[in-house]
C-alpha cells in the first residue's frame, strides 16, 4: 500500500504520481487543502503507471477537502495508416505543422490493448493524445511518431479502473466529478449482426451497460439502447419498440441480433451509434499483478469500487459509463448526465433536488436489482430522460425501479423495462410508496405496472404501457397498467396509451383501493378511442377495489372492452363519470355510492344493486343514434338528497336497489343535479319500468331545458317526444312516481326514458374537464339565482327557488372564465353582478335591498 497525500492546493495530475502499489493492497488518495486530483487519463496507461498500479482505489477528504475530477474532455484520437518504427514512450510530444500534443499510446484497434512503448509500431490504428494545442490535426504525416493521420483527430475515451473493495468517500467537503464527451463508434449498417466494435470489451463481455443510437441517419437526436447482459436467446424476442437493446460480445456491440436469433429493434442505416467517453471500469487486486486487468463489475454490488457519501458528499457524473456500484446514500448532491450505469443507481437522503438525465441503467448479467432506487427524496428535482432496466421480474415484489418516501421529484420521459417477461403478479415497472407531489409525465412502462403506494397528489400523464417484453398481452400475473392502494390521494391518470398493439394491460388500465380522490382522463378521443385489444383485450378502464373516496372519470373513450368500462364496490364512494365510452353493448352496472354518471357510452344493465345508496341518476348512449336516462331507485344518502325525495306517503327502499310504493300516495320525486348533453330528442318511446306491478304507480315529469322546470306531465311517449332539447344545452328531468293501486308487491329498480342523438352531438357537447366553486352566500329566502357566461345571455347554470341562504355550482373555468350573476327575490330589489372572473374559484356575499316600490297584489 502506498498512501498518497493531495495537499498542494491548485491541480495534482494523476500521471504525476509515482511509486504505487503493485500488489493486493490498495493504495489511499486523501485530498485537502483545496487540492483537485485530476484523472486525464487511462488510469493504466499513463506517465508514472502501469497495469500493475493502475487502479483508483481508496479516496478520503480532509480538512477543507478538495476534488477528485476524472476528465475526458482533452482527450483526442487520430486513426493512422503507415506505422512504423516503434511506438514512442508515454508523453513524447507528436506534431503536425503548429499542432502538438501529449502521446497517450498507440492502440491497433479498439478491442485491443494498447502497444507497449518500444515495440513494433501496428501498421493501422490509432494514436490517443491529450492537451492538444495550436488547433486540430489533419490527413498527413506526423512529426514524433512514424504515422500517417487519415483525417481530422476526433473526441477520444479513456479508462479508469476501480478496484474491487475500495471506496471513494465523499464528505461534505469533498467533491467527486466526471466530466467528458461522447465517443463515435462509427455507423450502423441496417444490417442484422452488425458489431461495432467498442473499447474496454475484448476482455469482458457484459459489463457495458448500453450505447445511444440516432434516430435517423444526420438527424442528430439519439436514442438510449440498453446492453441486453445475459437476456435469454430467443427468436421471440421482440423487433418493435421494446427491443430497443444491443449485445455486448467479446468483439464489441452487436445490433439486432442475440447471436443465434435476428432480433431486437434494428435502426435504419447510417445512425451514429455512440457512448460516453469516461469509463469506469472494475479490476481486482491480487498479490502477483496487483491492480491488474479489468473484470466484470461483482454480482455482489458491494464488492465492487463504490461510494461513501453519508456525510453528504457532492456527486457530479457527466459522460460516464460507470461500471462502479453507484450508491449515494445521504449526498447533499447528485447530478447524473449523458451516462450509462451498470445495474442499479441509489439516491436516498439527498439534501439538493435530484437532477438525473440521459441516462441507462442497465444489468451487467442476470442479476436482480432495482434500476432506480430512490428514497427519501425531499427537495425535488427531476428524473428525465432515463432507461432504466431490469434483467427479469421473476419473484415477489421485483419491480425494475423503487421511489419510496420523495417529494416533489418529476420522473419524465423515463423508460422502466424488464428482459424477460414477469413471472409474477406482485412485480411490475414501478413501485412507488408514500411519495408526496410526485410526477410521471411521459414514461414507458415495459413489462407491468406502476404501483402507487399511499401516494398523496401524484401524477401519471401520457404513460406508454406494454403489458410484457416479448408477445402480445398475457392473461398470467394480470395487471392493471396503475395499481392504486393503502391510502392514495389526490391522484391524477391523464392519458394512457399502448407502446405497441396489442400490449395492453390484461386486468385494466386502473386500479384502486382504500384511496381518496382518483381522476382518470382523457385517454383516446372520440374519433380515435383507446383499442382495449384485439388478443386477450383488456378488462376495465377503473376497477374499484373497495374503501376508496372520490372517483372521477372524464373523457376516456375506448373500445373492445373485455368485461366493460368500470366496475365499483358498495365500499366505493362519490363516483362521477363523464364522457366515458367504452362498447356500446357494454352491460356494466354502478354499485357504487353517490355515483352520477353523465354522457357514458354502454347499454348498461336493469338490475338492482345491493346496499347501493345515493346513486340515482345516469344517462347513456347505446349506440351512435339512441341513448336514455336512468333513474336508478336506490336509497338517497345525506349528500343525495336532492336528487331523491320522499313527497308523499311513506314509500320504504330495500337495499336490493329498489323502493316500494305499497300504500296509497306513496311518492318519490327524482331530480336530476345536471344538464343532460349530446342528446337531441327525446324518443317516441313509453319509457321503460322496470320492477314489480310498475303499472300500479303513475309516473309524472317536469323538463328543464334551460329556463327552469316546466309544467308537470304525464310521463308518455306523445309528451317526452314533443320536447325541445338542445345537446348543448343539455335538459333537466323531474320525474315523480306516485302508488295508484295498493299493493304490498308493487316494487320499483329503474325508470328508462329513451333518447335520440348523433355522433356529431355525442362527440361535440362534452362536460367540463375541470371546474371552480362559484358560491353566493347570504341569500334572502327564497331567491332565484341565474348565472350567465360573462357579456351574454348564455345560461350556464341557475336555481329558480333558494331556500337555504346559499347557492353553490361548479363551473368550468376554462371554458367561462368571467361571468354574469344575475339574483331576483320578490320584495326585494334585482342584484346584478358582471364581469366576475371565477380565478380558482368565486365566493360573493350579497346584501339584498327592500324594494319599496314592490307591490304584490
Amino acid at each position: 500500500m502506498t498512501a498518497f497525500t493531495i495537499n498542494g492546493g491548485g491541480v495534482t495530475n494523476w500521471d504525476t504520481l509515482t511509486g504505487g502499489s503493485v500488489n493486493a493492497t490498495l493504495d489511499s488518495y486523501a485530498i485537502s487543502n483545496n487540492t483537485t486530483l485530476l484523472i486525464d487519463t487511462d488510469s493504466y496507461q499513463c506517465a508514472g503507471h502501469s497495469a500493475a498500479f493502475g487502479s483508483l482505489d481508496t479516496v478520503t477528504y480532509s480538512g477543507v477537502g478538495g476534488t477528485l475530477r476524472i476528465s475526458g474532455q482533452n482527450v483526442r484520437v487520430i486513426a493512422y495508416t503507415g506505422g512504423g518504427s516503434t511506438v514512442p514512450a508515454i508523453g513524447a510530444t507528436i506534431s503536425q505543422g503548429g499542432v502538438s500534443a501529449t502521446l497517450l499510446g498507440v492502440w491497433s484497434g479498439w478491442q485491443a490493448e494498447p502497444t507497449a512503448a518500444g515495440a513494433a509500431m501496428p501498421a493501422t490504428g490509432f494514436i490517443k493524445d491529450k492537451s492538444k494545442a495550436g488547433g486540430n490535426f489533419a490527413a498527413g504525416a506526423l512529426t514524433g511518431i512514424t504515422a500517417t493521420a487519415g483525417g481530422a483527430d476526433v473526441t477520444g475515451w479513456i479508462e479508469v479502473r476501480g478496484a474491487d473493495t475500495a471506496a471513494i468517500t465523499v464528505p461534505r467537503i469533498g467533491r467527486f466529478e466526471v466530466v467528458g464527451d461522447w465517443f463515435d463508434l462509427g455507423t450502423t449498417s441496417g444490417t442484422r449482426g452488425q458489431i461495432l466494435p467498442c473499447p474496454t470489451t475484448a476482455t469482458v463481455s457484459g459489463g457495458f451497460p448500453g450505447v445511444w443510437i440516432e434516430t435517423a441517419a444526420g438527424s442528430g437526436v439519439y436514442e438510449r439502447f440498453a446492453a441486453a447482459g445475459s437476456m435469454v436467446n430467443l427468436a421471440t424476442n421482440p423487433t418493435d419498440e421494446r427491443g430497443k437493446v444491443v449485445w455486448q460480445t467479446t468483439g464489441g456491440i452487436r445490433i439486432g441480433s442475440d447471436g443465434t436469433n435476428n432480433v431486437g429493434f434494428l435502426p435504419p442505416s447510417g445512425c451514429k451509434v455512440r457512448i460516453p467517453n469516461v469509463i469506469l471500469t472494475c479490476c481486482t487486486r491480487t498479490a502477483g499483478s496487483g491492480s491488474g486487468p479489468r473484470v466484470l463489475p461483482n454480482a455482489a454490488l458491494a464488492t465492487r469500487q463504490e461510494f461513501v457519501t453519508t456525510s453528504a458528499g457532492d456527486i457530479d457524473l457527466s459522460h460516464a459509463v460507470c461500471q462502479w456500484y453507484a450508491n449515494f446514500a445521504q449526498p447533499f448532491r447528485t447530478k447524473v448526465y449523458n451516462s450509462a450505469v451498470s445495474d442499479t443507481l441509489v439516491i436516498s437522503e439527498q439534501s439538493a433536488p435530484l437532477d438525473v438525465s440521459n441516462v441507462i441503467v442497465a444489468p451487467t448479467q442476470a442479476q436482480l436489482n432495482f434500476a432506480l432506487n430512490l428514497v427519501s427524496n425531499f427537495g425535488g428535482g427531476t428524473v428525465q430522460n432515463v432507461l432504466a432496466t431490469r434483467f427479469s421480474l421473476a419473484a415477489s415484489a421485483a419491480y425494475v425501479c423503487t421511489a419510496n418516501y420523495n417529494k416533489g421529484i418529476v420522473f419524465s420521459s423515463v423508460k422502466a423495462m424488464t428482459l424477460l417477461n414477469r413471472g409474477n403478479a406482485a412485480t411490475g415497472t414501478w413501485t412507488a410508496t408514500q411519495n408526496q407531489d410526485c410526477s410521471w409525465l411521459n414514461n414507458v412502462a415495459i413489462g407491468g405496472r406502476i404501483a402507487l403506494i399511499g401516494d398523496v397528489r401524484g401524477t401519471i400523464t401520457n404513460l406508454a404501457y406494454a403489458d410484457t417484453f416479448s408477445g402480445t398481452t398475457q392473461t398470467a400475473n394480470a395487471h392493471y397498467a396503475i395499481d392504486r392502494s393503502l391510502g392514495c390521494l389526490e391522484t391524477v391518470v391523464t392519458g394512457f396509451s399502448s407502446l405497441v398493439t396489442n400490449s395492453h394491460p390484461y386486468a385494466g388500465i386502473v386500479t384502486t383501493a382504500n384511496s381518496y380522490d382518483l381522476i382518470v382522463k382523457e385517454i383516446g378521443t372520440f374519433a380515435a378511442p383507446y383499442n382495449m385489444g384485439s388478443a386477450n383485450a383488456s378488462g376495465l378502464i377503473v376497477n374499484g377495489g373497495g374503501n376508496n373516496d372520490g372517483i372521477a372519470i372524464k373523457r376516456v373513450y375506448t373500445q373492445n372492452t373485455r368485461t366493460g368500462p368500470w366496475v365499483f364496490l358498495n365500499s366505493d364512494n362519490d363516483i362521477k363519470i363523464e364522457n366515458v365510452a367504452g362498447d356500446y353493448a357494454d352491460t356494466s352496472v354502478m354499485a357504487g355510492l353517490n355515483a352520477v354518471i353523465k354522457g357514458a357510452a354502454l347499454t348498461g344493465a336493469t338490475t338492482g344493486q345491493v346496499s347501493v345508496y345515493g346513486t340515482h341518476w345516469q344517462d347513456l348512449f347505446t349506440s351512435a343514434t339512441a341513448g336514455k336516462v336512468e333513474i336508478l331507485c336506490n336509497e338517497p344518502t345525506s349528500a343525495s338528497a336532492d336528487q331523491c325525495l320522499v313527497t308523499g306517503g311513506a314509500p320504504k327502499f330495500n337495499s336490493a336497489g329498489q323502493v316500494l310504493l305499497t300504500t296509497l300516495g306513496d311518492q318519490i320525486t327524482w331530480e336530476m343535479p345536471y344538464f343532460a348533453k349530446g342528446h337531441t330528442a327525446l324518443a317516441n318511446t313509453a319509457p321503460t319500468l322496470t320492477g314489480t306491478n310498475t303499472g300500479n304507480l303513475t309516473y309524472q315529469y317536469q323538463i328543464d331545458t334551460g329556463a327552469g322546470f316546466g309544467a308537470l306531465k304525464t310521463l308518455s311517449a306523445v309528451n317526452l317526444s314533443a320536447e325541445t332539447i338542445s345537446p348543448a344545452t343539455g335538459f333537466k328531468l323531474r320525474i315523480v312516481a306516485t302508488c295508484a293501486t295498493a299493493n304490498a308487491g308493487n316494487a320499483l329498480t329503474q325508470i328508462r326514458v329513451i333518447t335520440v342523438t348523433t355522433s356529431t352531438a355525442q362527440s361535440a357537447n362534452l362536460y367540463p374537464l375541470a371546474t371552480v366553486r362559484l358560491a353566493v352566500t347570504n341569500l334572502r329566502n327564497p331567491s332565484e339565482v341565474r348565472v350567465f357566461e360573462a357579456g351574454t345571455t348564455n345560461e350556464i347554470d341557475g336555481v329558480e327557488d333558494v331556500t337555504t341562504g346559499t347557492f353553490e355550482t361548479l363551473i368550468d373555468a376554462a371554458t367561462y372564465p368571467a361571468v354574469d350573476i344575475s339574483i331576483l327575490a320578490l320584495g326585494y330589489q334585482n342584484v346584478r353582478y358582471t364581469g366576475q372572473a371565477l380565478g380558482d374559484g368565486l365566493e360573493l356575499f350579497v346584501a339584498q335591498q327592500v324594494d319599496r316600490q314592490y307591490a304584490n297584489p
